[in-house]
């Protein structure tokens, strides 16, 4: 599970494995509040994430975290 925290509205785009062209995940307002959450179950290669804020002329801060499940 990729999760972002914080004040800022954000999309959350993930890309792979070992094509950072191919489009596995994307999410908007998933997480709490206006934050992003995306959860595969992923084989093993490289990975991309991207964030954006959802808004094209807003920044602001946000923090971005990765947890395994069992």
């Amino acid at each position: 599970t990729f999760l972002t925290e914080g004040p800022s509205d954000v999309v959350m785009s993930l890309f792979g494995p070992d094509d950072l062209g191919q489009l596995v995940g994307e999410d908007d307002d998933s997480g709490p509040g206006l934050n992003a959450s995306i959860t595969r179950a992923l084989e093993p290669g490289t990975y991309e994430v991207q964030v954006r804020h959802y808004w094209s002329d807003r920044t602001g801060k946000y923090r971005i975290s990765f947890s395994e499940g069992a």
